[in-house]
Parts: structure tokens; C-alpha cells; sequence
């Protein structure tokens, strides 16, 4: 096993992971990604993706208890740091003493036959918001994910945190607007728009065809040029307010599709 140690912020090693960290572009242009906690490291492994790296705490590390379960290969590089370096590296606090990088791919299309579940997510901004709907995805067993002209990058450290590791099993797909109607006509999809007004309730659509709904932002929703390019459904509303979270109101409308197709 090789092992590097690194004891300075200026280490070229600990810069490059840094940067990958905080900017979107340099992890495109290298092709890599980090994954913080053992979890995550975890399905990110069982999902396929390379492993290049993995950094410890050297002061805290019991190898033969934290490590065993994570199936290592053998060409991994073992990277040790001092807690204060790695406390710069990890997004939260409880990311257990391992942090690790990764190969960049995308993820095939799942094989939904004649039975397609798909969000789209319009402009996406917050990572934390992309990470929760991919975590109810995954649970919900939708079959994509398209983010229409995002501006969020999957691999964000913070969907990796936010969506526990989830975004290693569901299909993230970047589409323009066109791309997405295009699909959604080759694929013969329902499309279910989400705006507030001239709404159908969600209790009826019909989650068992092959469908997709689009999802926009929290303070602008959905876009006008998706208006009547759809059926819109609406979540009931019973309260003070009309709308909430897109992340909450995306985690409902999957689950009436989970009600609907296992009836």
C-alpha cells in the first residue's frame, strides 16, 4: 500500500483536490470528482466509478476496522493528512476520515420499457435542493433525472452530501430545453407540467404511462415556455401558502406515483 502524507496547504496534491472541491469547471476539465464519508465512498464504488485517491486522518485512522468493508483496489493511492488539512477538504464535519476521488462518467439510462418514470428539473440552482430530489428518486424509484439547462453540477460536493450517495445510482442527464422535448417526443412521454394555475389536482394524473414532470424553480416555478405543452397537476395546498420546497413538492409527486403503479 502507498502511501503519500501531506502536511501543507501548498502541497500540489492537496491544491488540485481543493480546486475539484470548489470549482465546477476544473472538475469537468479533469474528469474527476471527491466523495467525503464512507457511505458514499461506498456506493460510489458499488455503483462502478473509479477510485484514484482516497485520503485519512493519520492521527485518527484504524485501517483494519474502517476501511475493510470499502473493497479497495489495489491501485488506489493512500493519501494521510493532518485532521486540520482534511477538516479543509470535507464539506461537513462528520465525514468519518476518509475522503476520496473519483473518475467522472455519466451513468447509462436505466431500462424502463414501457414504464418510464422521469423528473426534469429546470434551473436547478441549489445543490442542496438537486441532492434531496435525488435521494427521493432513488427511494421512489424514478428511472432519470434530466436537468434542464442547469446550473448545478451533479457531482457538486454538496448534492454528493445531500443526496447520501444516491446520485451514484440514478441517471442525471443535462439536457437543453430542446434536447428535453425532443426526447420527450421520441419517447412518446406524458409530460406533466407544474404550474399553480388552471391545475388538475396530482391525484389525476396517470403515474402508470410512461411520464415525465417538470419541476422549476422555487421563486420563479416553471418556465412560460413549457405552458401548454402538457397536462398541469398541482399539489393540494390547504394552508397559508401556495407552494413549498421544490425538493418536498418533488418527494410528493413521486410518491403518488409510487401510490398509483403499485395499486
Amino acid at each position: 500500500m502507498r502511501v503519500k502524507e501531506i502536511q501543507s496547504t501548498q502541497n500540489p496534491w492537496f491544491k488540485e483536490v481543493k480546486n475539484l472541491i470548489d470549482n465546477n469547471r476544473f472538475r469537468k476539465k479533469q474528469g474527476l470528482f471527491t466523495v467525503e464519508g464512507f457511505k458514499e465512498i461506498g456506493l460510489a464504488l458499488q455503483a462502478g466509478f473509479v477510485i484514484k485517491h482516497i485520503a485519512f486522518v493519520v492521527e485518527n485512522v484504524n485501517m483494519a476496522v474502517d476501511f475493510e468493508h470499502l473493497d479497495l483496489p489495489n491501485t488506489v493511492e493512500w493519501v494521510a493528512l493532518s485532521a486540520p488539512l482534511m477538516a479543509e477538504l470535507c464539506v461537513r464535519n462528520e465525514a468519518k476520515n476518509a475522503l476520496a476521488v473519483f473518475e467522472w462518467r455519466e451513468l447509462p439510462s436505466r431500462n424502463h420499457s414501457d414504464a418510464a418514470a422521469i423528473i426534469i428539473v429546470e434551473k436547478v440552482e441549489k445543490p442542496g435542493n438537486l441532492g434531496a430530489i435525488l435521494r427521493s428518486a432513488d427511494a421512489s424509484g424514478i428511472h432519470e433525472v434530466w436537468l434542464c439547462d442547469a446550473n448545478v453540477d451533479p457531482f457538486h460536493p454538496q448534492v454528493i452530501r445531500n443526496s447520501l450517495g444516491t446520485v451514484f445510482h440514478v441517471p442525471v442527464k443535462s439536457y437543453s430545453f430542446e434536447r428535453c422535448l425532443e426526447r420527450i417526443a421520441n419517447e412518446q412521454l406524458q409530460l406533466y407540467t407544474t404550474f399553480m394555475d388552471d391545475a388538475h389536482v396530482m391525484y389525476e394524473a396517470n403515474f402508470k404511462q410512461p411520464f415525465v414532470v417538470i419541476l422549476g424553480t422555487e421563486h420563479e416555478g416553471v418556465s412560460e415556455r413549457w405552458r401548454g405543452l402538457g397536462q398541469n397537476v398541482q399539489i393540494p395546498m390547504l394552508g397559508a401558502i401556495d407552494s413549498l420546497n421544490v425538493s418536498v413538492a418533488s418527494a410528493v409527486l413521486m410518491y403518488e406515483m409510487v401510490r398509483q403503479r403499485r395499486k
